[in-house]
Order: C-alpha cells, then structure tokens, then sequence
C-alpha cells in the first residue's frame, strides 16, 4: 500500500465518525430545522481533519518524504487547478454572502458561522496551495520570483 492510499484511509477514519454524528444529528430534526451549529460544527471538524492529515499525516503513518521522486506533473497541474478553482468558489459564495447580509436578507445567527466557515476554507487552501508550490519550487531549484 503506498503512502497516498494510506493518506486517504487516515483522512477516512477521521472523517466517518463526525460524519455518521452529523447524519445522527439531522436525521433527529424536521428537514427545515435543523440547527445552524451541526453543519457549521461538522464544517470545522472537517476543517481541523485536513489540517491535520495535511501537516501530520506523514508521520502518523511513518511515510517519509522523498524529495528525489518527481510526482506526475500532469496529475498536480490539474489538482492546483481543481484548488484554484475551489478558492474561486468559495472566494464568489462568501463575496455574495456578504452582500445578502448586508442588505439584510440573510440573518446574523447564519452568516456569521457560514462566513467564518467559508473564510477559513479559503485561508487552509491558500496556505496549502502556497505550501505545495513552495515545495515544488525547492525541488526544482527554481529562482524565486
């Protein structure tokens, strides 16, 4: 089993538990409501699991780096995009979000956990993305520009 596969089971057992917790949760609620802070609460869970699997998942694992491995490039070109066009994503849902709720349609107890939730997915993937392309650029001994 390579260290990729063993990246993703860890993230899976991190992530089945909150998630049958939230389907426990939801299922208890009539459909139109459901309290704000289960899928928020779920949201950071979900947040705090990638982090970690991001900056400790190797060692959980006892996968060591191997920088003398070049990855496919075609494969992580196309991630970075999937990850850009992520950050696009949410950076247009919180920009409208934020207009809703300053025009009043869209109230307090909502936005607010919603905005953070959306702001700190945007700020974990920056910082990831910005993570990968400095690794990249070490590897390939690229000047800084």
């Amino acid at each position: 089993m390579n260290p990729r596969q063993r990246l993703f089971i860890l993230f899976l057992l991190l992530w089945a538990p909150a998630m049958a917790l939230m389907m426990f949760l939801i299922l208890r609620y009539p459909p139109n409501n459901i309290p704000v802070w289960i899928p928020v609460g779920w949201g950071f869970y979900m947040l705090t699991t990638i982090v970690l699997v991001a900056l400790f998942g190797r060692r959980i694992i006892k996968a060591p780096l191997s920088p003398a491995a070049q990855p496919d490039q075609q494969n992580t070109t196309s991630a970075m995009r999937g990850v850009i066009v992520l950050i696009a994503v949410w950076t247009g849902f919180l920009l409208y979000g934020t207009f809703r709720f300053v025009r009043g349609e869209i109230p307090a107890e909502r936005a607010i956990p919603a905005g953070s939730l959306l702001l700190a997915f945007i700020l974990v993937f920056t910082w990831l993305l910005l993570r990968d392309a400095k690794s990249r650029r070490m590897i390939n001994n690229a000047p800084r520009s």
